[in-house]
């Protein structure tokens, strides 16, 4: 939970628009957060993204392979679906080192042929620490222009 708000902190001082897609149960959190919040159980969810189809990046924290969102972006407009959950690893764990790395990129190659065709980028993301980026988040933490979040330990 503490990604999305510093990440909703990080985007407001940007002047970015958050949507978060939560639970009815989260959406109070997500909405103090400072996103506009809209509950996944609900099926008129994905059609009013869809039908909006107006964001430049949608990112995939559920680990849900729901390529549906993909026609929320904004077409030919440098728009990317980012998952933070590739295929990748759960490949070669189920069919072994090389068929699993096959098996991915034919993943990642269909999925973008698709998507590029219709001006929209399907990414996969891998966490790195970033010296940079974390000394500027301590920063706005240090100044209270971001604040954190700890729902449980």
């Amino acid at each position: 939970m503490m990604h999305l708000f510093v990440g909703c902190s990080v985007m407001h001082i940007m002047l970015v628009q958050v949507v978060g897609v939560c639970s009815n149960d989260a959406l109070g959190l997500v909405t103090s957060l400072g996103a506009d919040a809209l509950d996944y159980t609900d099926p008129a969810t994905k059609d009013v993204l869809r039908t909006d189809g107006r964001f430049d990046l949608v990112i995939n924290a559920a680990g849900a392979d729901d390529l549906d969102y993909l026609d929320a972006l904004r077409p030919w407009m440098g728009s990317s679906f980012v998952t933070l959950s590739p295929p990748l690893l759960r490949n070669i764990d189920s069919d072994g080192m090389i068929l699993g790395l096959l098996k991915s990129v034919k993943e990642v190659v269909c999925r973008n042929t698709s998507s590029l065709s219709e001006g929209r980028a399907y990414k996969w993301a891998f966490y790195m620490p970033n010296p940079w980026a974390l000394n500027q988040i301590t920063k706005m933490l240090s100044t209270y222009k971001v604040r954190y979040l700890t729902d449980s330990i």
